[in-house]
C-alpha cells in the first residue's frame, strides 16, 4: 500500500500561482525578482532564453524553476528565496510528494527566442492560460469554463508543451486540475482504477493531448471519484502519488526479474563507481547537459530504458528498431548499464573523442524518461557536475569510444584522474568538490524489516558491539550473515554510509601483506602498500567521532594470527588506543575505539578447522537461526501472495528437521531463509521458484546425503511436488 503523502506544499503552490498574474503585464519586473532570488540562494540561474537573462518569461516556467531535477534541498532553498522576492505568505514547502517534474533539458514552456517554432503569441496564451486556470478554479461558470477550455486549447499547440500544459495546472490548483504526465496515463489505463477514469483519461503512449473542453470533463470525472471507496484515492494528488510509488514498484520488480541486478550486492566493494560518458560526439551535447544538471542518452527508439528486464532484452530490441543487419551490442550493454546499473552517487566523467576530458560529475538522481522531451534527450539522469575544463585522458592507450564505460576496476586511471582533476580545481583556487548526495537514514525499524531477527536479537548484537567492538554472525548456509553485517552496520551509524563500511573476504591465502601492508611489484621494482585494514582505520582516526565497520566474510577460513601480525591484541576493546610498531613500515599504528569488526563464519563448511581460543575471545557470538517462521519473512510470504511458495516453505522448514536429527550433519546443516529471499511476486514468481529447488536447493540435498541418494532425490521430489 502506498504511503500517505505529505501534501503541506499545496498551499505555497496555490498563492504563488495568484501572486503571479500580479505580473501578467510586468514580465521584467518578474525577471529581475526571480534573478533575485537565485542571487539569495547563491544557485545557478538555468538557461532561460538563447540570450541571458530572458526579455520575457511565462509564468509556468517559473514554477518549473524548483519543480524539475533538482535535490529536494535545492528545491526547497529556491520555492524560500522565491517566497521572500514575491512576497508570498503561505510556509515554504520542504516535501514535494506527488508534484510531477519537468525534464532538465526541456524545463521552460516556450521555445528559446531565436528558435523558428516560437510563435509571436506564445507566452502571452500561457498567460491566459494560468489567469482563467486560476478564475475557474476559484469560482467555476460556464463562461470561465469555456475561457478555460478556450485557453487550454491555445497553450496546448503550443510547440513542444503538449502534456505539460496539464502539469502547470496541476501547480497552480492540484485539487482541481489532473496531472496527466506519462506516470499518471499509465497508471489509470494499467492499475485497478474505476472504469470510468480509465474511458476518460488519454492512453499512456500515442496518445493525442486532449481539448480543453474534453481535459475539464476529464478533471470533474477524477473529482468526483476523490473519496469512493473503489477508487482508492481521496484527492488528486493522492491519485498523482499513487501513479508515481506504484510505477516506482514496477520499475524495481522488472530491474530485478530476470536476476542481473542485485537489489544490493553485499560484498561489492563500498564506493562508487566510476564511468566515462559521451556527451553527444564529440561532446555536442556537453554545454547543455552541464547547464541543465543532466546527463543523456539517445536510443529514443526503445522508449522507456526501464521497461526491459535485461540486457539481452535491450539488444533484442535495438536490433529490431536498427534494422540495418549490425549487432548492437555495444549500444545495448551502454543502454542498459545507464538506466540499471548506474546509482547516485557514482562519478561520471565527460569526455570528446578519445584523448580529452571535459569534466567530472556526481549522479544524483535516478534513470529517468521523459515522454514529451526533445529528441534525443528523452533518457536522463540528473548529475552535479563539479568540474569543468580540457584534461588530456591520464589512462594508457586511447579512450573507449563508447557513450558509457564502467572504468571502476581500472584503479590506476581513476586515480590519476582524480587527482588530475582535484590539481586543477585547487590551481583555480576553487573549493573541493562536494556533490554528495544526502546519505538515507537507515534506522532499526529498518533492519528488523530488511533482517528476519527478533528485537531482543538485535539488541544483543548491538549490545556485544558496544562492549567488545568485535562480532561474528554464525550460521547455517543461507541464513544472510553477510547481509545481516552490513546492514547492522548501517543501523549501528543510523545511515547509509557505505564510505564507512569496508567489506572483505578471507581465504585460505590471505595474508598480513594483503590486509595490513605488504610489497607490491611495480614497474620499477617493489613498493610498500597499504591494504585495506590500514585504510580503514586511517579514516577512522580521520574521523574519531563516527563509527567505522570493518566486515569479514567468511572470517574462520583464514589464519587470523597470522593475517593480523603484531596487530592481533589490539583487536581488543580495552587495547584500542593502545601503539604498536608495523613489521615493514616501521611507523606506530593503533586500532581506532571507533572501529567495529563483524565477522561471518559458516558453521557447516568442513573445511575449516575451529577457530582458536585466542581469537574466541576476542569476539562476541550471535548465532542467526533460518527465519522462515520470524514475522519479517512471514510478511515477505504474504506480499509474494503464493500458495507454491508457502508449500515450499514448509517442505524446506520439514527437511531443515530431518537435516538436524541426522547425526552425520546436524542443525548446523540446515537451509537458510535467503535461498527463497528476493523473489519478485508476478508472472515470473513460478519459474523463479523452479529456479531456486533444481540449481540450488536441489543440489545442496544431493550434497548433504551424498551417501543416501534415495533420501536426497525423496526430498527434491518433495520439492518439485510443492511447485505443482
Amino acid at each position: 500500500m502506498a504511503t500517505a503523502p505529505d501534501l503541506s506544499w499545496i498551499p505555497f503552490y496555490e498563492e504563488l500561482a495568484t501572486r503571479l498574474l500580479d505580473f501578467k503585464d510586468d514580465r521584467h519586473g518578474l525577471i529581475a525578482l526571480v534573478l533575485e532570488a537565485y542571487e539569495a540562494v547563491q544557485m545557478k540561474v538555468p538557461k532561460l532564453d538563447s540570450t541571458m537573462p530572458p526579455a520575457d518569461i511565462d509564468p509556468f516556467t517559473v514554477m518549473g524553476l524548483f519543480n524539475k531535477g533538482l535535490t529536494w534541498e535545492n528545491r526547497a532553498k529556491l520555492a524560500a528565496a522565491l517566497k521572500s522576492a514575491l512576497g508570498i505568505e503561505a510556509a515554504a514547502p520542504t516535501a514535494f510528494d506527488s508534484i510531477p517534474l519537468l525534464n532538465n533539458q526541456h524545463a521552460t514552456f516556450y521555445r528559446f527566442s531565436n528558435d523558428p517554432d516560437r510563435g509571436d503569441q506564445d507566452l502571452e496564451k500561457l498567460w491566459i492560460l494560468l489567469e482563467t486556470a486560476v478564475a475557474y478554479a476559484d469560482g467555476p461558470t460556464p463562461e470561465r469554463e469555456g475561457a478555460l477550455a478556450e485557453a487550454f486549447d491555445g497553450a496546448a499547440a503550443i510547440k513542444g508543451v503538449r502534456w505539460m500544459v496539464t502539469m502547470g495546472l496541476y501547480w497552480a490548483r492540484p485539487n482541481v486540475f489532473m496531472n496527466l504526465d506519462s506516470r499518471n496515463r499509465w497508471f489509470v489505463e494499467k492499475e485497478d482504477v474505476p472504469q470510468t477514469l480509465k474511458d476518460a483519461t488519454p492512453r499512456e503512449h500515442g496518445a493525442t493531448v486532449p481539448s480543453g473542453e474534453e481535459y475539464l470533463q476529464l478533471c470533474r470525472t477524477a473529482r468526483a471519484l476523490c473519496g469512493d471507496p473503489s477508487s482508492g484515492f481521496r484527492s488528486l494528488p493522492e491519485l498523482s502519488h499513487l501513479a508515481f510509488e506504484r510505477s516506482e514498484e514496477v520499475n524495481r520488480e522488472k530491474k530485478l526479474e530476470q536476476g542481473e541486478v542485485a537489489p544490493d550486492p553485499v560484498l561489492a566493494e563500498p564506493g562508487p563507481r566510476y564511468w566515462l560518458y559521451s556527451p553527444g560526439e564529440q561532446a555536442t551535447l556537453w554545454d547543455g547537459v552541464r547547464e541543465c544538471g543532466s546527463m543523456v542518452v539517445g536510443w529514443d527508439a526503445l522508449g522507456d530504458l526501464s521497461q526491459y528486464g535485461s540486457k539481452a532484452a535491450v539488444l533484442e530490441a535495438l536490433d529490431a528498431a536498427a534494422d540495418d543487419g549490425r549487432h548492437h551490442h555495444n549500444d545495448a550493454g551502454c543502454a542498459w548499464a545507464f538506466a540499471s546499473e548506474m546509482v547516485p552517487g557514482d562519478v561520471v566523467y565527460a569526455k570528446r573523442g578519445s584523448k580529452r576530458l571535459v569534466g567530472r560529475g556526481v549522479v544524483t538522481g535516478e534513470y529517468t524518461h521523459d515522454e514529451e522531451g526533445p529528441e534525443g534527450l528523452r533518457n536522463l539522469r540528473d548529475v552535479e557536475w563539479t568540474d569543468a575544463g580540457e584534461w588530456d585522458w591520464p589512462g594508457e592507450g586511447r579512450m573507449p569510444t563508447k557513450t558509457l564505460t564502467d572504468i571502476t576496476d581500472n584503479e590506476k586511471a581513476v586515480a590519476r584522474l582524480e587527482a588530475l582533476i582535484g590539481a586543477s580545481r585547487l590551481a583555480q583556487g576553487a573549493p573541493e568538490a562536494s556533490a554528495e548526495p544526502e546519505l538515507d537514514p537507515y534506522t532499526r525499524e529498518d533492519f528488523l524489516a530488511d533482517v528476519y531477527v527478533t528485537p531482543e536479537r538485535l539488541d544483543d548484537m548491538e549490545g556485544i558491539l558496544r562492549r567488545k567492538k568485535n562480532l561474528i554472525l554464525r550460521g547455517a548456509p543461507g541464513t544472510g550473515k553477510t547481509y545481516a553485517a552490513k546492514r547492522l552496520a548501517y543501523e549501528f551509524m543510523g545511515e547509509r554510509d557505505r564510505d564507512r563500511v569496508k567489506v572483505v573476504q578471507f581465504h585460505q591465502g590471505y595474508s598480513y601483506e594483503d590486509f595490513v601492508e605488504g610489497y607490491r611489484p611495480t614497474a620499477t621494482g617493489f613498493e610498500l602498500r597499504r591494504g585495506p585494514f590500514l585504510e580503514l582505520c586511517d579514516a577512522a582516526l580521520e574521523h574519531p567521532d563516527e563509527p567505522f565497520f570493518l566486515v569479514i566474510d567468511e572470517v574462520n577460513r583464514a589464519d587470523l594470527g597470522r593475517v593480523l601480525g603484531e596487530l592481533f591484541m589490539l583487536l581488543e576493546a580495552d587495547k584500542r588506543g593502545v601503539h604498536l610498531d608495523l613489521m615493514y613500515s616501521r611507523e606506530s599504528f593503533t586500532v581506532p575505539r571507533n572501529l567495529y569488526v563483524v565477522g561471518t563464519m559458516n558453521t557447516a563448511d568442513r573445511s575449516i578447522a575451529l577457530m582458536d581460543h585466542a581469537l574466541l575471545r576476542r569476539f562476541g557470538h550471535v548465532e542467526l537461526e533460518p527465519a522462515f517462521a520470524s514475522d519479517g519473512f512471514r510478511a515477505y510470504a504474504e506480499g509474494l501472495g503464493s500458495d507454491a511458495f508457502d508449500r515450499l516453505v514448509s517442505v524446506v522448514q520439514a527437511m531443515n528437521e530431518d537435516i538436524a536429527q541426522d547425526e552425520a550433519l546436524g542443525p548446523s546443516y540446515r537451509v537458510g531463509h535467503s535461498y527463497l529471499c528476493n523473489l519478485t511476486a508476478g508472472e515470473r514468481l513460478p519459474a523463479q521458484l523452479r529456479e531456486v529447488v533444481e540449481y540450488e536447493l536441489a543440489p545442496v540435498a544431493r550434497e548433504y546425503w551424498f551417501d543416501d541418494p534415495g533420501k536426497a532425490e525423496g526430498w527434491v521430489a518433495e520439492m518439485r511436488g510443492a511447485l505443482a
